[in-house]
């Protein structure tokens, strides 16, 4: 679909029995840009399939019914740490939104990335 930027990352490291804090590893990340690098609004809703899993942002989706970032996928122990990682990359980029300070907030648009497991 014309404006969207999909990405991905896995990463693969080590053999044979799990010892905890060493590996091996088996793990990833699907970045999913609605409007690409660029700020802009989507409209957005969501569905929990089994009720298994982690979900950020969706209480934002609900209320606003509006998809402000991008859709990260990724396992259930990494979302905060994903999550937190997209709102740095954001503001590093400048990608938080149009100043509403002349209409009604003088603050920066809020957004949260949904992020799922």
């Amino acid at each position: 679909m014309p404006g969207v930027t999909v990405g991905y990352s896995t990463i693969i490291q080590g053999e044979g029995k799990i010892v905890v804090g060493k590996g091996p590893v088996r793990t990833g990340v699907t970045a999913i840009l609605p409007r690409g690098k660029a700020f802009g609004p989507s409209f957005a809703g969501w569905y929990s399939l089994n009720g298994n899993g982690e979900m950020t942002g969706t209480t934002w989706i609900e209320e606003s019914g509006f998809l402000e970032g991008p859709i990260m996928i990724t396992n259930t122990h990494s979302v905060g740490v994903v999550r937190d990682s997209v709102i740095s990359w954001e503001a590093e980029n400048n990608l938080v939104g149009p100043h509403f300070r002349d209409l009604y907030w003088s603050c920066r648009w809020w957004r949260r990335p949904g992020t799922v497991s």
